[in-house]
């Protein structure tokens, strides 16, 4: 009888034991930690940032965006920043002394954006395979042929904000600011600009593109618990 009230005084004393060192989980959420991935809007305006043939003129025309974004944290204020996109980029050339005499421009593309975010400044670059062109003319020019075999592949840098407007525990939705400037030419060859004369040096005319555009994104925690 001994021996069985002592195995019943070391089976009760066990779990009392445990009851007694078993402590509460005290681990603080770190959301910056969760991956996020969202659709994107944006829209603004595109130029020829560079030279233009003599006796024409160049002006901004619209440019929008529409893709998804993710991102990949690597610490509290650093961040790997993964876009892809439809990029639709609209320039302008009209002559000097007659802006209803004009050429207008949409170059889309297909970008594929790396980005570093470093809290909320973005740095990184765009690589956009050519999709389509369409040109339209007005006044006394006539729309240009131009298809988009034409096209040179977008190479870009890309500089940009970031500003977080609604948070929640499935996701934020963010207020975007960016900014771009290519590094290629447009077409393989001088963009018409106005009537029938063609431009002939391959530096006029043909971009490089720079844009400025707002918008907005709405990325969902995908490792939230």
């Amino acid at each position: 009888m001994k021996y069985i009230a002592v195995f019943f005084l070391f089976v009760g004393f066990i779990p009392a034991t445990h009851a007694q060192t078993a402590k509460p989980d005290t681990t603080i959420p770190e959301p910056w930690k969760d991956i996020t991935l969202g659709p994107l809007f944006s829209a603004g305006e595109a130029v020829n940032a560079g030279t233009v043939a003599l006796g024409a003129k160049t002006s901004m025309a619209f440019a929008v965006s529409v893709g998804a974004d993710a991102d990949f944290p690597v610490t509290q204020n650093f961040a790997l920043n993964l876009g892809l996109a439809y990029d639709a980029r609209g320039i302008n050339f009209h002559q000097e002394n007659a802006d209803t005499n004009k050429v207008d421009y949409t170059f889309s593309y297909f970008e594929f954006r790396p980005e570093l975010r470093f809290s909320g400044f973005m740095i990184g670059v765009g690589l956009g395979i050519p999709v389509s062109v369409n040109a339209t003319g007005g006044g006394r020019t006539n729309a240009p042929s131009i298809g988009s075999s034409a096209m040179n592949t977008l190479f870009e840098l890309r500089l940009g904000g970031v500003i977080p407007v609604v948070q929640g525990d499935n996701g934020s939705l963010d207020f975007t600011v960016e900014g771009s400037y290519a590094f290629t030419k447009i077409t393989s060859g001088p963009l018409q600009y106005w009537g029938a004369s063609q431009p002939t040096d391959n530096s006029n005319n043909n971009g490089p593109l720079a844009s400025a555009e707002i918008g907005i994104k709405y990325l969902f925690d995908l490792t939230h618990n």
